[in-house]
C-alpha cells in the first residue's frame, strides 16, 4: 500500500500511473498521505504535472484539498492549459510563467539522457513541438517496448518465424518513420552490448538477456552489433527499410549457436 510506504519512510514519493486524465481515485489517494503526520518533516510539496488532464470530478475533490490543507503544504499545478481549470482552483493559485526551453536546450538534453543520434533528437522535437515533456514520455514509453520486444524479435527469428518478426518492426514504425527506425536499431545495440555483458559477467541484467545470451554466438554479436551502426546510415540515405531488416534478420539467424 502507498500509505504504508508514506509511513516507513515520509520522503517516498508517489507516482501516479500515466493516464489521459487524473481520476479521483487518484487525488483520495493524495488526501489519505496528507493526512499522514510526520513532525521531522515542517513542510511538503504535492507537484500535480499536466494539471489540466485532471477531469471534473478530481477539480472537485482537489479544491475540496486545497481549502482543508494545511498552512504548510505547498501545492504547485503544472499546465500549459490553465483555462482547462476551474476558476475557484485558479483564484487559489499563484500563477508564475515560464518561457518555452529553446531547442538547443531540449536537443543537448536528450542527447545526453538518451544517448540517441541528433537525426532522432531533432525529429522528435519536431514531432511533439518542442514539448519536453512529451518527447520525454514518447522516449521512455518507447525504450521500454522497444527491448522487450526485441527479446521476442530473437526468439522469432531463433524459430525462423519471419512473418512475425517483420510485424514487430512495422507494430512500432510505419513505412515513413525514420526517428523511430533510428531508435529501434540503436536499441538493437544497446542489446548486443548487454548481450555480450552477458557472456562475461551477468551481473544485474535480466534472466531474458542472460537466457538469450547463452543461445548466440559472441561473434555473431558483435556482426549485428556494427550492421545496426551502419544500417542507420543506410535509413538516411533513403534506402528500402524492409531490405534492412531483412538482412538484420539474416545477421541474427546466422548467430544462433546450433
Amino acid at each position: 500500500m502507498l500509505t504504508g510506504k508514506k509511513k516507513s519512510n515520509p520522503h517516498f514519493k508517489v507516482k501516479l500511473t500515466k493516464a489521459n486524465d487524473i481520476k479521483v481515485n487518484s487525488i483520495r489517494k493524495l488526501r489519505v498521505d496528507l493526512s499522514q503526520s510526520y513532525s521531522e518533516i515542517p513542510k511538503r510539496v504535492v507537484i500535480i504535472s499536466e494539471a489540466h488532464t485532471l477531469n471534473q470530478e478530481s477539480q472537485n475533490m482537489l479544491l475540496k484539498t486545497l481549502e482543508e490543507s494545511s498552512v504548510n503544504v505547498l501545492f504547485i499545478l503544472i499546465t500549459d492549459k490553465p483555462h482547462f481549470l476551474l476558476s475557484t482552483i485558479l483564484s487559489r493559485c499563484w500563477e508564475i510563467k515560464f518561457s518555452p526551453i529553446n531547442e538547443a536546450e531540449i536537443k543537448s538534453y536528450l542527447l545526453k539522457t538518451f544517448q540517441i543520434k541528433e537525426e532522432v533528437a531533432l525529429q522528435f522535437i519536431q514531432m511533439y513541438s518542442s514539448n519536453i515533456s512529451n518527447i520525454v514520455d514518447a522516449l521512455l514509453n518507447d525504450l521500454e517496448l522497444y527491448d522487450t520486444e526485441i527479446i521476442s524479435f530473437f526468439r522469432h527469428i531463433w524459430k525462423t518465424e519471419f512473418y512475425s518478426a517483420m510485424q514487430l518492426v512495422h507494430d512500432f514504425i510505419n513505412s515513413n518513420d525514420k526517428a523511430k527506425a533510428v531508435l529501434l536499431l540503436e536499441r538493437f545495440q544497446a542489446m548486443c552490448s548487454q548481450l555480450l555483458q552477458a557472456k562475461i559477467n551477468s551481473g544485474n541484467l535480466s534472466s531474458e538477456i542472460v537466457n538469450l545470451a547463452r543461445t548466440l554466438d559472441s561473434d555473431g554479436i558483435n556482426e549485428i552489433s556494427k550492421y545496426c551502426v551502419g544500417s542507420v546510415k543506410l535509413i538516411y540515405s533513403n534506402i528500402n527499410m524492409n531490405l534492412i531488416w531483412t538482412n538484420l534478420f539474416i545477421k541474427i539467424k546466422k548467430s544462433f549457436i546450433t
